[in-house]
């Protein structure tokens, strides 16, 4: 034990010094060439995170990314329109220089990678040369290709191989708890408000009239997916790690846990109710078995039938005339799978990543106004379906890889299940993916890059421990 405690403090030395050496060069080059643009600002960040970095150790950078990066995200970055400068991106940077020394100094970090990181390398190399290589390049293209699929793989890779998981786990939960509790109020006070406390160029509150939240992402459907994956990683991952909490932390956890599934719901996605509903069923029979369903299944049939008189008035409202009753989101929704099913078949190879929209204005032009009876007929713009946007831009093949690596981790986390030890990590797994993949049926959730961050560490963290533990 002794030995093994000494070794492991001198390859953190020589990690640390390895990684401020290349960390140096980087950022002298960084400097000279945003010295020479008069960037005061990006000084200013490039200060912030260098000391951020000297002061911490990998482990407490991450865990500190973890529970502060929306508010970093927000605040540092450069310029305000397509930053390139982020505090993710200069994270990610740090991380992975450090995972790469540890790797090279450390021969007892072995990297064994299954069919999941597999097919999710392939995939996010073939969207990067999509964009690159593809005609219609754009820097829009470019960011989806790198933030949304690069980057959050990269988090995946550096927690579950590189991190001292064991030292941190506890700090990892605090880190969650605290995302918890932060995102609800700005949620309920930007709903009462309608202001957008961060607001991102592009984003907006306002959808046909009634607001939509976003929180502190970018988008309302990153709120929404955020909060339910936070909550449904607070569940399971203090008995994962086997933590034992005290009476007064065991109430912030659980209200922790409350304040996830309540941001969740803030946004008022029908999809993301649905998955919860699913999540809960799914896990009690998982974990259960069947029979545990029937005392929720009658309570909730009492509940409905309790609930009648509430349905009749609420029925009268505007708010459920539009949101619940009307029909038109539906068939519209029909409509968007059907001219996206279309625009695959036209173009086997795809239309380029992030090109859909343009190639839809184009094919489809809409030349005046439609009247309000007539959208219910009309398709969307955007696929609004994960798979079908990844068919119709990236092609037959990216759709395969894309599938391919759900499915692989989706077998992962069902081996791990159906073994009693990691039953629970298992099931958590499961739900992630089950949560992230189900609402990306009706929504184009899997591009945002925020909600891919927290998803990929989420499934990193919790399959750290599975590895840890086995």
């Amino acid at each position: 034990m002794g030995t093994s405690s000494i070794n492991n403090q001198e390859n953190k030395k020589i990690t640390s010094q390895l990684s401020l050496v290349v960390i140096g060069l980087i950022l002298t080059t960084s400097v000279i060439i945003l010295a020479d643009k008069n960037t005061s600002l990006a000084w200013i960040v490039c200060g912030l995170m260098v000391i951020a970095f000297r002061l911490t150790n990998p482990e407490k950078l991450f865990c500190l990314w973890l529970a502060f990066s929306p508010i970093t995200d927000y605040f540092l970055r450069y310029p305000e329109q397509q930053a390139v400068i982020t505090s993710t991106r200069f994270v990610v940077m740090l991380l992975s220089i450090n995972a790469v020394a540890r790797v090279l100094i450390n021969r007892k970090i072995k990297i064994n990678f299954g069919w999941f990181e597999i097919s999710w390398i392939l995939f996010a190399g073939y969207a990067l040369s999509d964009c690159l290589l593809h005609g219609s390049f754009s820097f829009s293209s470019l960011k989806v290709a790198i933030d949304g699929f690069i980057v959050p793989f990269i988090f995946y890779l550096i927690i579950k191989y590189s991190l001292y998981f064991q030292e941190i786990k506890e700090k990892i939960l605090i880190a969650l708890i605290f995302l918890a509790y932060f995102i609800l109020p700005v949620g309920i006070y930007e709903l009462f408000t309608g202001i957008d406390v961060f607001a991102y160029p592009g984003g907006q509150l306002f959808f046909d009239g009634v607001i939509r939240p976003n929180g502190v992402f970018i988008s309302d459907h990153s709120y929404a997916l955020i909060a339910l994956m936070l909550g449904i990683t607070l569940i399971y991952f203090p008995r994962i790690i086997n933590f034992t909490f005290n009476r007064r932390y065991k109430l912030i956890w659980r209200g922790a846990i409350i304040s996830a599934f309540i941001s969740a719901l803030i946004p008022q996605f029908r999809a993301v109710v649905v998955a919860m509903v699913i999540c809960f069923l799914l896990a009690r029979y998982l974990i259960l078995g069947w029979k545990s369903l029937i005392k929720p299944i009658v309570l909730s049939i009492i509940l409905i039938l309790a609930g009648i008189p509430i349905w009749f008035q609420l029925s009268k409202t505007e708010f459920y005339q539009s949101r619940i009753a009307d029909t038109s989101n539906f068939s519209s929704r029909i409509m968007t799978y059907k001219k996206a099913l279309e625009v695959a078949r036209n173009n086997p190879m795809g239309v380029g990543l992030g090109n859909y929209e343009s190639y839809f204005n184009q094919r489809w032009e809409i030349k005046e106004q439609p009247e309000k009876e007539e959208l219910g007929q009309l398709a969307q713009s955007t696929p609004h379906n994960n798979f079908l946007s990844v068919l119709a831009e990236l092609g037959i093949l990216g759709l395969i890889l894309y599938v391919l690596a759900h499915i692989s981790l989706f077998k992962v986390a069902w081996n791990a299940a159906k073994q009693e030890q990691n039953k629970s990590c298992g099931v958590a797994v499961i739900l992630l993916l089950i949560a992230y993949a189900g609402v990306g049926f009706t929504l184009t959730s899997g591009y945002y890059y925020d909600l891919n961050q927290v998803f990929f560490c989420c499934v990193g963290i919790l399959l750290a421990s599975l590895q840890k533990e086995t």
